[in-house]
């Protein structure tokens, strides 16, 4: 909630923006930032975008990293669709109170690319934090430039139940960000043009489907559909999404579909409010309905305020509020949970592929999971 009530004053305030801009000399076309390539291969960082938008004739990337313990960052580098196009100087972010000490350790980023022309309608944006020549960490999004125009905002009472924002700009621009970060570790498992059908689990109003919807237009064979308990959120989907198909669901399994529906299952931000007896119960039906070599992918959050997550490396007692009239009374949490947790007692679902830290807007982790061909 702190990143929410103080990203437009880092936006406005960073003095970044007058000491860079994208002037790439010919010293860093061959640099190390121009021959990087790995992007998939390099962690995540934990961080955030804060605009990723037009401000009159110039673009503008900014937001923030954290360090990480081993390296700080010395550079941080703007590559859009793959192509460096900026290289600025990391800026310290203020600690304004004891409550936000936490932060000490992040780098702000600030690029403004005066009349471009490297923005496409729809771009990859990418920031690397360098430690000389070192490349660190990365955060990822995208950039659409009918995102206003096309993309239609949900009521503000539907955004803040799932996400605790009622700006309709923000939340579509998380959305995006989801949808990045999913298809980049679908690809690395799947290739997108063999998916012959996709469920959002838990998609609410539409905010990750959407996008999904749009990127994957291009294969005409796909069939995307989203599912959530809130059926006020369905039916506002069905009415303003047309190219889906949402199904209002039950708290607890069976779900509505019959065994090996689905391809590819996404689920953002849903693991993460559910307890420990419950994400069994949910992990069994999500398996039976998907089809064998079929990807899971969903969100976890691993980051226990204050050190580890206690012993079984669940945390689940937290009772979360949010949806409280949707869900039964005591069943929406606010779950943590540790990696080695994670692996151990989901991998008696799926095949565990990949835990990818912050692998999620920078904030959750992102777990890739495939269901064994020998499974009923």
């Amino acid at each position: 909630m702190f990143l929410r009530r103080h990203i437009e004053t880092w936006n406005r305030a960073s003095p970044l923006a007058t000491q860079f801009d994208h002037r790439i000399n010919k010293k860093m076309v061959h640099s190390a930032f121009a021959q990087f390539t790995s992007f998939e291969d390099l962690q995540p960082a934990a961080g955030y975008f804060g605009v990723v938008d037009w401000e009159g004739d110039d673009f503008v990337v900014n937001g923030w990293m954290h360090t990480p313990f081993t390296n700080e960052f010395d550079t941080f580098v703007l590559y859009l669709n793959r192509r460096l196009v900026g290289v600025a100087a990391p800026e310290m972010a203020a600690v304004e109170s004891d409550e936000t000490a936490h932060r000490a350790g992040h780098r702000l980023f600030s690029f403004h690319l005066a009349k471009t022309k490297d923005v496409q309608d729809f771009s990859r944006v990418e920031v690397v934090g360098f430690a000389g020549d070192l490349p660190l960490r990365r955060l990822t999004t995208c950039f659409r430039r009918d995102l206003d125009t096309h993309v239609p905002t949900p009521p503000e009472h539907l955004m803040y139940r799932v996400t605790g924002n009622r700006n309709g700009k923000v939340v579509k621009e998380a959305g995006l960000r989801c949808m990045s970060n999913f298809l980049d570790a679908l690809g690395r498992y799947r290739d997108l043009s063999s998916v012959r059908s996709l469920l959002d689990w838990g998609c609410g109003c539409g905010r990750v489907t959407v996008h999904l919807m749009d990127f994957l237009s291009r294969y005409e064979h796909l069939q995307i559909q989203g599912c959530d308990i809130d059926g006020e959120a369905i039916t506002w989907c069905n009415e303003h999404l047309p190219a889906g198909n949402f199904q209002h669901v039950d708290p607890y399994p069976p779900l509505p579909w019959p065994d090996g529906s689905f391809d590819v299952v996404v689920s953002c931000s849903v693991f993460t409010h559910l307890s420990e007896e419950l994400q069994q119960l949910w992990l069994q039906e999500i398996k039976r309905i998907m089809t064998p070599g079929g990807i899971f992918l969903a969100s976890i959050n691993s980051h226990f305020p204050g050190g580890d997550v206690p012993a079984p490396g669940i945390s689940d007692e937290t009772l979360d509020t949010m949806m409280d009239g949707i869900a039964p009374a005591g069943y929406y949490r606010g779950t943590v949970q540790s990696k080695t947790y994670t692996n151990g007692s989901w991998s008696n679902a799926f095949d565990i592929l990949a835990f990818i830290e912050n692998g999620i807007e920078g904030v959750q982790d992102l777990l890739v999971m495939s269901k064994p061909y020998a499974a009923g």
